[in-house]
């Protein structure tokens, strides 16, 4: 059974929402139990049909089983859109009842003589099913179950417009009004081998998905249930006692118990705006380097940033102001990502300064958030005075983040922690090769002429390959998986010819539409022509991220270093990552650190250790 429809977590929700609405609401007739449970059912089902109509598409088991079932070519949401939207089901329903073996069928399932339809004004589409009881026909539950897992199981090729109306009624019924044992509707006596497996694939897909990508989905829902929820935005002082009907009664209590949420939705939404602009800061502000700024708050969660110096104008201490308590909290999760701010070498503040305060504020707290593995947004400025943005990002680089660049901000993200274990597994498994290169008919953009596919992997400018059907089958077969999609989170090695070898871990696996393509052909470092070709082909992108640096290969010379390959190394770094004149010879520098290194501190950690000391001058 789908997990989420007795997620005490969710229940636990919902029903606080609705004993708040209870107790602000002086309706008496609206306090009881059953009406806070119908609302959190309501809640809860809709999310579940959410859930079904935007992952079942995008997981191969899953629709795989419906196109069987269902004998259709047509996507989930391609085949709901024609069941809601055109007369289609209620065409079946008719010609059922017009067939000379009607009299048969209800002999044969007398539930079907309690079925209640009510079509649309707009159109003749049906807007419910439900089951009945009369004086003449009586309904029994488990006896109907048991009719309808027969009557969609219908075989002779006589009975297939009974056994796909039934199917499709099934289906309807679902989005209808949710997967619901508690009301006797089709709902509840849907046969399970059919909506309980569409149910698990969609969830299976949902549970792939990422913390964040998850709360966006929720997010996403939730605006949804608002929207559709016609007293969200409407606060009325008082209300007029509902009917008796059940089903007035009930819609009627979760319009009410809305207005509590929507409370909980607008205090949300207010702490969720910028705190910069809040605070009044403008893209002008501080020479216009404050529109960056704002677009790092817009997206971050956290603030870490001190004031370095006694200038009398500081962006950063006012930053931090703005934060409020989401400020230099010193806790953190996954889920955060972080704006860091640091001073430059401005108005007096020194360099000597900046490192101490990065020295004695920034670290632990970096230290807390990287141990958390949250994520952070920095600026990358360097070469303006952005000392404290330099040594931020230094240090970020040195705990094994990837930068992706954007227009005057860095996000740096936290790095995959992975097992020796996952190696081993790796090692044992068939790899992904990347054999391809730039060419006269398959070429790389401009940037990455004359580069391999495996060359843009090793320098992070690559990070999705498209595969065939075949390497899709492959790599189910090799790798022991139930569906393609399971590749996501596995430590996977990829290869070229060269010898060359790269840990991936795979992040993503996605179908290959061209919205997709649009969106992430940039991802592969082709043109975009060369991959354009390859939608309607290829059934799966796959995306990944390094886990670990490629090995040597075996020809490789990997003796030792001379003092002159350091000096080389030195001023190799130097020239990359420092954005000011650095006085120390390199030959000086090469020989600190033959006597100075710690155990297994490579030259570049070295010089990493006395930037961050302020020692690098």
């Amino acid at each position: 059974m789908f997990p989420v429809r007795n997620n005490e977590q969710l229940n636990s929700e919902i029903l606080n929402e609705a004993a708040e609405a209870r107790s602000n609401i002086n309706v008496p007739s609206v306090r009881s139990e059953g009406d806070m449970e119908t609302f959190a059912r309501t809640f809860r089902n809709d999310l579940m049909s959410f859930i079904l109509y935007n992952y079942l598409d995008k997981s191969q088991q899953g629709l795989e089983f419906f196109k069987k079932e269902f004998n259709t070519d047509k996507t989930l949401v391609e085949y709901v859109k024609e069941l809601v939207e055109t007369p289609k089901l209620l065409d079946q329903y008719n010609k059922i009842k017009d067939m000379d073996e009607y009299q048969a069928l209800i002999k044969q399932y007398p539930f079907v003589q309690n079925i209640l339809v009510r079509t649309g004004d707009r159109n003749p589409n049906l807007l419910s099913f439900k089951l009945v009881e009369s004086s003449s026909h009586s309904v029994d539950k488990e006896s109907v179950i048991a009719q309808f897992e027969e009557v969609v199981n219908l075989s002779s090729k006589e009975n297939e417009d009974i056994r796909m109306f039934f199917r499709n009624l099934a289906l309807y019924s679902t989005f209808q009004s949710g997967y619901n044992y508690g009301e006797f509707s089709y709902t509840a006596v849907t046969p399970e081998f059919l909506i309980n497996k569409l149910y698990g694939e969609a969830a299976k897909e949902f549970m792939t998905l990422s913390p964040g990508e998850k709360s966006d989905a929720y997010q996403s829902f939730k605006s949804l249930f608002v929207k559709n929820n016609p007293l969200f935005y409407e606060d009325r002082a008082s209300y007029d006692t509902p009917t008796n009907e059940s089903n007035k009664r009930g819609k009627w209590y979760a319009e009410a118990t809305s207005l509590s949420i929507k409370k909980k939705i607008d205090a949300a939404a207010a702490a969720s705006k910028n705190p910069l602009t809040a605070a009044g800061v403008r893209p002008s502000d501080m020479g216009g380097n404050a529109a960056k700024d704002i677009k790092m708050a817009d997206e971050a969660t956290q603030f870490i940033g001190f004031k370095s110096g006694d200038a009398a104008v500081s962006s950063t201490d006012r930053y931090r102001v703005a934060w409020g308590g989401r400020a230099n909290t010193g806790r953190y999760t996954s889920e955060d990502l972080v704006m860091v701010s640091a001073s430059g070498a401005f108005r007096g503040v020194t360099r000597e300064q900046i490192f101490d305060t990065f020295e004695q504020k920034y670290q632990s707290l970096l230290n807390n958030a990287i141990e958390a593995n949250a994520n952070f947004v920095v600026g990358n400025r360097y070469d303006n005075g952005n000392v404290g943005d330099f040594l931020v990002a230094e240090y970020l680089k040195n705990k094994g983040y990837t930068e992706e660049k954007f227009d005057g901000y860095s996000k740096w993200i936290a790095p995959s922690k992975v097992s020796q274990n996952e190696f081993d597994i790796a090692d044992r498994l068939s790899p992904i090769e990347q054999n391809f290169a730039d060419s006269a008919t398959r070429r790389m953009r401009p940037e990455f002429a004359g580069k391999s596919t495996m060359d843009l992997i090793i320098s992070g400018d690559r990070t999705r390959t498209t595969r065939s059907k075949t390497e899709i089958n492959r790599m189910v077969f090799d790798y022991k998986l139930n569906k393609i999609n399971d590749l996501v989170g596995k430590v996977i090695r990829m290869t070229d010819k060269k010898g060359r070898v790269v840990y991936t871990r795979i992040t993503k696996v996605v179908n290959f539409t061209k919205e997709y393509q649009d969106k992430t052909w940039m991802k592969e470092g082709w043109i975009k022509e060369v991959t354009d070709k390859l939608v309607g082909q290829y059934p799966y992108a796959i995306e990944f991220e390094v886990v670990s640096r490629p090995t040597v290969a075996a020809n490789a010379d990997v003796s030792n270093p001379n003092i002159s390959d350091l000096e080389n190394k030195i001023n190799s770094w130097i020239e990359k990552e420092i954005p000011w004149t650095i006085t120390t010879p390199a030959s000086e520098l090469a020989k600190m650190y033959e006597t100075e290194k710690l155990q297994d501190e490579s030259i570049e950690e070295f010089l990493h250790r006395l930037s961050c000391k302020g020692k690098l001058i």
